[in-house]
């Protein structure tokens, strides 16, 4: 009676350990697939924000060189404006007293 004992309690207790980890497989495989499919979500966040960021870095280097351009213009029609500065008088000799 005793090997009886010990080997249906070895199978029933294989069997739950089986049954157990069956059901953890299951869990297991849901979060992975779930986890996957987050990941990829993620991964597509991703890939259209940096294409929006080269899309910005290029609108901000045409914005730095029309910026550049305009000063260029700017500083060249202050250059055109301003007349030429007469020539200062000579000083005036001091009339004090000579010691």
């Amino acid at each position: 009676m005793t090997r009886t004992i010990k080997v249906l309690s070895t199978l029933a207790l294989g069997g739950m350990l089986f049954a157990t980890t069956a059901c953890e497989d299951t869990v297991c495989k849901e979060a992975l697939a779930k986890a996957t499919t987050a990941t990829a979500d993620v991964q597509k966040t991703v890939t259209a924000q940096a294409a929006e960021i080269s899309g910005l870095r290029a609108r901000l280097a045409a914005a730095d060189q029309a910026t550049a351009a305009a000063k260029r213009e700017l500083e060249a029609a202050k250059a055109a404006a301003k007349p030429a500065e007469p020539a200062a008088p000579a000083e005036k000799a001091a009339k004090g007293k000579k010691k």
